[in-house]
């Protein structure tokens, strides 16, 4: 007998919603039969992944580039007008709710929404909770609305014209580290990190040294171990007080048996560093930079280090929102060419990921 697919509702970084796949497929094999991202941004952010793969569902806290998870329940078109969000409620088949609600069942519904729309999502969210409270007091059953702790989380989302009516599958955001005791002012995301480290694309089951000579709290350092298991990890910063602090989320994620932290200019990259296979960075992009020719200055030293330190053939994965100054920086060198680029948001502003390779 074939068994039914599910229809999961992933959000990640908008731009890295085919690394959500590929990790998928790393650790769960081929179990996607299809998939599609869903826009809520210009980028996108959401995925809708089917699968038959009951390891999956279980199984879904342990990937590291998404935030949350949903599976889906029904979904279809909507127009844009108030009557229109109340036809599409009226006829929504709520029996469902039935295997997951008891007798004082504490519920929250959630909305998002993107486009234009007569109604909000606050609209959204009240006019499906009367509908979702009336259904279960015809059956008999009390539930209790409540937004701050619930037992179970209806999520009803409207992207332009179509809705997507899911359950909630994980209940905190895995973009929440738990090992993250020290707080860089500028720490990436560590879902971005994750994923950057993944364009490696180096294999998983053998040995690497891989350096992020920008470490800061050491936040790509630490989803490199998670994701390359038999790697050494070399992190630096020109701030100890950076290294100290990398150090304490490095112990506290456990794999300081694998991570050598320095405090170290990335500019003098090369007097530190020989022969890693790769390197992952987040570079600082100038907010609290003096100048414009300052960072200008760095980003092309620093890319002449990365020639030097990287044998042929390996790759180079830089963020930086300041595309520019990296495509002159890279301008000077002659033995490192850009492989591929991904627009991402980071931070609330559009960034590059440069994956670069040493020829």
């Amino acid at each position: 007998m074939r068994t039914r697919n599910l229809k999961l509702l992933l959000t990640t970084v908008p731009g890295i919603e085919e690394l959500v796949v590929r990790e998928i497929e790393l650790k769960f094999g081929n179990v996607v039969q299809n998939y599609r991202k869903v826009g809520i941004t210009e980028l996108g952010g959401r995925i809708i992944v089917e699968s038959s793969s009951k390891e999956l569902l279980k199984k879904l806290t342990e990937l590291h580039t998404i935030e949350r998870a949903f599976l889906v329940i029904q979904e279809g078109e909507i127009g844009k007008k108030i009557e229109n969000l109340i036809e599409v409620l009226d006829k929504l088949d709520l029996s469902w709710l039935d295997d997951y609600v008891t007798n004082f069942t504490t519920l929250a519904v959630k909305s998002v929404r993107a486009g234009e729309h007569e109604y909000t999502s606050l609209d959204i969210a009240r006019e499906l909770g009367k509908r979702i409270v009336e259904y279960f007091k015809t059956k008999g059953k009390s539930i209790v609305i409540n937004l701050d702790n619930p037992d179970i989380v209806v999520e009803f989302d409207v992207i332009e014209n179509m809705y997507i009516l899911g359950l909630e599958l994980i209940r905190r955001s895995l973009r929440e580290r738990k090992y993250r005791v020290f707080h860089h002012e500028a720490s990436i995301n560590p879902i971005l990190a994750y994923a950057m480290n993944m364009l490696l694309e180096y294999d998983i089951n053998k040995e690497h040294v891989i350096a992020d000579p920008m470490c800061g709290s050491g936040t790509i350092v630490i989803e490199g171990c998670f994701h390359y298991k038999k790697s050494i990890f070399i992190g630096a910063d020109i701030d100890y007080r950076n290294v100290r602090g990398a150090m304490k989320n490095v112990q506290k994620a456990g794999v300081d048996n694998r991570v050598v932290l320095l405090a170290a200019d990335a500019r003098t990259l090369s007097k530190y560093v020989r022969d890693v296979d790769g390197i992952v960075t987040n570079p600082p992009y100038g907010i609290r930079m003096t100048s414009l020719e300052k960072l200008e200055k760095l980003y092309r030293e620093f890319i002449r280090e990365i020639s030097q330190v990287l044998p042929s053939g390996a790759r180079a994965v830089i963020i930086t929102p300041r595309r520019g100054l990296m495509n002159s920086a890279l301008e000077r060198v002659k033995d490192l060419y850009v492989e591929k680029q991904i627009t991402v948001e980071q931070g609330g502003m559009l960034s590059t990921i440069f994956v670069l390779r040493k020829s």
